[in-house]
Formats: structure tokens, sequence, C-alpha cells
């Protein structure tokens, strides 16, 4: 008999794209014991119904001899009055390729234990086993987790441990033909591995990625992460992009064209992408898997946990992610500037920053930023983005009205060494930060979270010695928004943004375009249209041609270009701010 619950995942049926979970229960409830699938996955606030992708679920004794289970509710299973060992069989259907669920096909899988190791009522502080079998057909195959193994291979299969129920389904795996590259930071093994079709160096993602790893753990004060070792298990692809945050490892999703060409000594604009997704995830280590709103702990996997304080834990990890990129020397000041202009343009283009406000935004987010549709650029800002420009702002107030070589990192470093053991209360980091940052900072905070007034962003800016420059050039913003509209290469209307010159013709989200002043459709012709001209634009909608007229008006100035200020001090400022 053992406390430990036994996980085998196993691959059925590769052309059908299943996986097989057998989970082992020693002792399980005498009175019935129930079984659930989560419906959510931390660091991705939205109810997925992971048990949607499971097609049976069956049980029976230690001696194989079937057992009688009912379903209770869409992702609730019972067993009424179970038999000494009880084995559970989920059959799980594998085509989900993003970072949240589970895929299989013959050239890889990706699982995530959440979506079919169910939680074990009553069980779930208990140590677990996972077990990953490799498939007969692919024995060339290598396995790679952050799981802690037990008795594994030399390709990564085999028995692995870990200390409860919410480590286990914190855990991805991905297995298929992978190419590692090991290296070290923080004194502790780090590794990055790469599925996929994809060429370029590996050799610079490996040092670029390590210099970024090693500046944060310098960076960051005592106590150091408790991992013994990490996983950057990415995905490169066609177009897919993303990543998900986890306690000893991330998975990650980027088209196969970021990455680097060579050892060369600039980085491209896409590989500056890929840099900072690699960042971003790993900052999350020290703020959301660590450091955590208290509604989240512990993580309740059937329910909702709202909080208002996303802003903090996407924000702060947004801000920093390309800010260590430049610190650490991966990427330079300009380069940094330019991504930062980019970000300040995203802001000021969403009508949304002047409907919600950014711990709405948070609160909501299970119901809006992750339920997206043709609206939401106009009715939802990003707490991602505004987050990460009020920690701009943050930054900028807090060297200016504190001094003493205080900053924003004075804040992090306070918010780690106060909260790393425990979950953050609500406001608790707005408190704080108003305590070190004083008056102004308090009465600028206050208006930055709860209102959507426009952030002072030139003037903070201006303390860090950069200038802030707007234009309507929005062939620079590279948006793909043309007098409101933002269409897909065939025509089709996507989004119409709130109080353009679209919406005022009338144009709506899946209207098809087909000729613009009786032209057949040419996006150019809707860029090169100056302010004031009247544009004759013919239409489907519901499959029926119409016909309406656009007034050019006058683009606000919303794109943002950033450079270092004229003043003398302003370089000093910047190398303050940057290095």
């Amino acid at each position: 008999m053992s406390d430990s619950i036994q996980y085998h995942l196993k691959v059925a049926d590769l052309h059908a794209h299943q996986f097989e979970i057998t989970i082992i229960i020693d002792a399980p409830k005498p009175e019935g014991q129930k079984l659930s699938c989560p419906r959510w996955i931390p660091g991705s606030y939205l109810i997925r119904d992971f048990a949607k992708h499971i097609i049976r679920v069956t049980a029976e004794d230690g001696a194989g001899k079937a057992v009688l289970i009912e379903k209770h509710a869409i992702d609730t299973w019972f067993v009424q009055a179970p038999p000494e060992t009880l084995v559970v069989k989920v059959l799980v259907y594998a085509w989900d390729f993003s970072v949240r669920g589970a895929h299989l096909d013959h050239f890889h899988g990706f699982f995530n234990p959440i979506v079919g190791c169910l939680e074990v009522e009553g069980r779930t502080e208990n140590t677990c086993l996972f077990t990953v079998e490799c498939p007969d057909s692919k024995p060339h195959w290598q396995c790679a987790t952050g799981m802690t193994p037990l008795a594994c291979d030399d390709r990564g299969f085999g028995q692995y441990q870990l200390s409860n129920y919410h480590q286990l389904v914190d855990c991805p795996l991905e297995m298929g033909e992978l190419s590692e590259f090991k290296f070290t930071a923080g004194n502790k093994p780090h590794r990055i591995v790469l599925s996929g079709v994809w060429q370029g160096s590996a050799e610079r993602l490996l040092n670029d990625v390590q210099r970024v790893c090693q500046y944060l753990q310098n960076w960051m004060p005592d106590p150091a992460l408790d991992f013994n070792h990490y996983s950057f298990l990415c995905n490169l692809t066609d177009k897919t992009y993303g990543g998900l945050e986890h306690s000893s490892s991330t998975a990650l999703m980027a088209p196969r064209k970021y990455m680097p060409a060579s050892m060369q000594a600039t980085v491209t604009d896409d590989y500056a992408v890929l840099l900072g997704l690699f960042s971003h995830e790993y900052f999350h280590n020290w703020f959301i898997k660590r450091i955590k709103p208290s509604q989240f702990t512990p993580y309740r996997y059937q329910e909702i946990s709202l909080t208002q304080q996303l802003w903090v834990f996407e924000g702060f990890t947004s801000y920093y992610d390309d800010l260590s990129l430049v610190r650490s020397g991966v990427i330079s000041q300009q380069q940094y500037l330019s991504t930062l202009g980019k970000t300040i343009t995203r802001y000021l283009m969403g009508p949304g920053q002047q409907v919600q406000s950014v711990t709405d935004s948070s609160f909501d987010a299970w119901i809006k930023f992750y339920q997206p549709n043709e609206n939401t650029p106009n009715t939802v800002v990003s707490y991602y983005i505004k987050g990460a420009l009020i920690c701009l702002c943050l930054d900028a107030l807090i060297r200016h009205h504190v001094g003493g070589g205080k900053s924003l990192d004075t804040i992090v470093f306070e918010i780690w060494k106060r909260y790393h053991t425990g979950g953050v209360p609500e406001k608790a980091i707005e408190a704080l930060i108003g305590t070190i940052g004083g008056p102004h900072v308090t009465a600028f905070l206050e208006k930055a979270l709860y209102t959507t007034e426009p952030l002072p962003l030139a003037e903070c800016l201006a303390i860090l010695g950069v200038r802030l420059d707007l234009s309507d050039d929005q062939k620079k913003s590279k948006t793909g928004h043309s007098h409101g509209l933002l269409l897909d290469s065939n025509g089709r209307v996507l989004t119409v943004l709130s109080g353009s010159a679209a919406e005022r013709a009338g144009l709506a989200s899946d209207d098809v375009i087909v000729a613009l002043n009786q032209q057949m459709y040419a996006k150019d012709i809707l860029d090169a249209l100056p302010s004031g001209q009247t544009l004759g634009i013919h239409f489907f909608r519901d499959g029926i041609l119409r016909e309406t007229s656009l007034v050019a008006q006058a683009l606000p100035k919303t794109v943002a270009q950033l450079s270092i200020g004229s003043e003398s001090k302003a370089r000093d400022l910047v190398d303050s701010w940057l290095n």
C-alpha cells in the first residue's frame, strides 16, 4: 500500500491522437471516491473545461475486474464503495495545438497533466508518481519535462516524483525528436529543448538566454528560486506564438522564423520577440509562480478565482521582460526604445484604454480579455500592456520624487522579500508602492489603476532621459489598421474601431469588401486615402451586396517614436535606467 497517487501516461493511438492515463489509488475513500478534471490551467484565466477532451473514463480493481464508475457532473466521476486498490483509466483526445492542453501526432507529443490526470478528492497533497512510456513505434523519441526524475532512461522516459497534485499539473512534457541545449544560471542546471522543424543558431539562442537568466538570478535578492533544474520547452511552428509559465519549466511556441540565423552581432525584430518570450516566462518564476494573489493559494481548479492584481503579475513581468534584455546586454538601448515605442503605440491605438480600467480588466479577464471578440479592442484594455506602462511610469516617478537610488527595482525586491512564501492580499502591493513612493506616486497610481485617464507617458519618459514623439503614420505602427478597419487578406472585416471613419461608414465585423471606388479591393487604396476624401465601398453582408461611403478623417497621433533626449544629462539618465 502506498499513500502516493500513481499516474501512468502512454500513447494509446497516434493516428487518432489519443493519450491514455492510468491512475492507481491505494486505499481510496471507503464511502466513495470522487475524481475531478480541472476546468482551467493557472496562468491562463479562462474556464476551458478540459473534460471536453476526455473520450471515456473506466475503473477496475487491482486485479483488473471492472468497477462501476458514475459521472456526477461534466467534470466529476464517482466510484461507490471502491475496492482496496482503485485503477482508473482516462482516454484523452489530444489535438489542442497550444501551450495549455495536449497534442499528439506522428511527429511529437505535448501533454499538460491538467488535461487528463484527474484530481483525487482528499489526496491533493499526497505525493504523486508519474510514469511516461515511450510509444513502441517511436523508439528514437525523447521526453523532456520539468519534473524530478526518479527512475528514467537516458531519453527521459520512466518515472518521476512530484510533491503533490499541484506540482504534477504544473509540469508539462514534450516528447518527440528533440534538440537539447544545456547551460547553467544561478548555479543551477537549465536547458532549452527545441521541437519541431527549425533552422538557425541554437548556440546564439543558448548564449543569449543564458545571459538573461543569469542576469535575473544575480539581480533578484535572496532567497534563491527553489527549483533544482529548469527547462524551456520550445516548439517551433509556422505561426503560433505563446507561452505558459510553470514552476520548474515553461512551455513556449514561436514561429521558426524567429530563430537567429547565426551568431551575427545584430538582433532582428523577430529574434528580439523570441528573446522577450523567454525572458517573460522566466520572470514569472518570481511573479506568479512564487509570489501570487492570495486567491490563488491554493489553486482551485474547478472554479474561477477573481483578482484585480493581474496588472501586477503580468504588468511587472511585461515591463521587466524586455528591460532584462537590454540590461543583460542581449539587445541595444535603441532596440529597447524601439520595442517600448511599439508597446506605447498599441496602448494608444486601442479605444479600450478609454473605456476600461486596468483593475477591471484584471478582474474580468475570465470573461473579456481571454474571450475576445470583434469588439474587444473597443472595450478592453490589456493589463499586460497598460500594466507594463504603469510600471514604466512608476519607475520614473520613484526615481524622481523619492531619489536615493530608489526605483521600481526597490519595489520588486521588497515584494519578493515579503511575499515569496505566501499569497498577496488585494491592494497590498498598492499600499507598499505608496509607502515607498510617497504622495506623488500614490496619487498617480490611484488614477492609473482605477480610472481611464491617460498615462503621463511623455512626462515620465522625460524623467528617464527619453523623448516621446507621436505621429499619425499608421504604416509605421504595423498594426494593420486603416481608417479604423482591421481586415484579413481577403478583405473581410475583423474589427471596426470606435469613433473611426469605418464605424461612421456603417461597416461591421464579417463584412467582405469587394470593391473600392468601383475598383477591385486592394488595401493599398485604403491606406493611401487622404483626410477629407470620400471612398465608395461595395461589400457583402449576409450574402447581400451593399454599398456605403467612407469619408477619411484626420488620424489621431498614436504612433510612438522614442529617442534619447537632447539635454546634456539625458544620456546619463538613460544609462542609469537601462544599465
